[in-house]
């Protein structure tokens, strides 16, 4: 099923520095690509922005390779 990224505006003071923009779009790309919450801090897959990771981490990017077959 296709999928679509949408950036919610109603919120501009929650999301006004780069860095939480850059948490939220790596967030909402691995959603695309299949992946789900984490319950890991240092991940941007984890779902509350407390930590504001900007990166998968290299669980989730294996995942991604798995997946979508892509040759190490």
């Amino acid at each position: 099923m296709p999928q679509a990224i949408r950036y919610n505006l109603g919120f501009p003071d929650k999301y006004d520095q780069p860095s939480k923009r850059a948490y939220i779009a790596c967030q909402e790309f691995g959603h695309t690509l299949g992946l789900r919450h984490s319950s890991n801090r240092g991940s941007c897959m984890f779902p509350n922005d407390v930590t504001a990771a900007e990166v998968l981490t290299s669980d989730e990017i294996g995942m991604l390779n798995t997946n979508y077959d892509i040759p190490q």
